[in-house]
């Protein structure tokens, strides 16, 4: 689901998600 999002959101949240799929990867 994290994955979609980075492709749907734009640069700026780019950023963000991936902050998120680096901790749901660390898991």
């Amino acid at each position: 689901m994290d994955e979609t999002t980075i492709y749907l959101d734009p640069p700026s949240n780019y950023t963000f998600s991936e902050k998120e799929v680096k901790r749901v990867k660390a898991k």
